[in-house]
């Protein structure tokens, strides 16, 4: 680089030291006004608050409430509040409270699970009004619990666990009358030396295995409901937004940036005034 280019860089940065020391006052001002602009944007807007349900699911796997939150979503973001109120049994004005439902997986890294086997889900909801939350909380049970899906997938389910309890049943009762024939020796066969045709205790043990069997059926089809909460919303009163520090920080950054804008076209034209009074010369 000529040494005539470094001295004007130099002749550069001096000038524009000069300029932004001659333009303290309004760095300054401008600081203060964004602090205020940021004060009185954290106090106008209003508050969101965030909490979380925990449900499990016999029917809904993670992909399908996945698509149904992205539906409810979608009607928030074009504040569609009567179709949202619908949906969730609300009312407008409380439907209008809802900013943002989020959905996930409630097992770490759960990439290595089966879809099927991603059941426990967590839904978080960012809301303006805490105090919705204890009736968001039924509400979103009854969305789930009613989709269409969910309710021919139950009922499908349902009708599985019935049919294998009653088949357990059938068979226990099949088992309990060859036990009673047993002690009273009509299952005994006459041959050369009176032989058992079969060992008796794999009566009982099989009546234990088919009733076992049957308790598990039970208790799968008390379970098969589309939804069972396993923690439900709790309402906190501190807000996740807007903060304080982050509204007064922006509001002083945006006004020291817009000076600082000003300065520079402020700078370079009275430098390009100085160039062109310099040719005339």
């Amino acid at each position: 680089m000529a040494q005539s280019d470094e001295i004007d860089l130099l002749e550069l940065a001096f000038k524009l030291n000069r300029v932004f020391i001659q333009n303290i006052r309004s760095l300054i001002i401008a600081f203060f006004i964004g602090s205020l602009a940021g004060l009185a944007f954290y106090q106008l807007v209003p508050n969101v608050y965030q909490s979380r349900m925990i449900f499990s699911s016999g029917v809904l796997t993670f992909s399908v409430s996945k698509a149904l939150v992205t539906d409810l979503n979608g009607l928030i973001e074009e504040n569609n509040t009567s179709e949202l109120a619908k949906k969730l049994f609300l009312t407008s004005a409380e439907a209008s409270h809802i900013a943002e439902l989020k959905i996930e997986n409630s097992i770490e890294k759960s990439e290595a699970l089966k879809e099927e086997e991603k059941t426990t889900l967590i839904i978080t909801v960012n809301c303006k009004d805490p105090l919705l939350y204890t009736k968001l909380q039924p509400s979103l049970i009854k969305f789930f619990e009613t989709n269409e899906y969910a309710l021919l997938r139950e009922k499908e389910k349902k009708a599985i666990y019935q049919g294998m309890v009653d088949k357990t049943s059938q068979e226990i009762t099949e088992l309990e009358k060859m036990r009673v024939q047993f002690l009273e020796g009509n299952l005994f066969k006459n041959l050369n030396a009176n032989t058992i045709l079969f060992d008796p205790t794999s009566i009982n043990a099989g009546i234990i295995d088919l009733t076992r069997e049957k308790l598990k059926n039970q208790s799968d089809l008390a379970l098969v409901n589309n939804v069972q909460l396993v923690q439900g919303f709790v309402n906190f009163n501190r807000p996740i937004s807007p903060k304080l520090s982050i509204s007064l920080a922006a509001g002083a950054a945006i006004g020291v940036f817009f000076v600082i804008v000003l300065i520079v076209l402020k700078g370079f034209k009275h430098l390009v005034r100085l160039a062109n009074q310099e040719k005339e010369k």
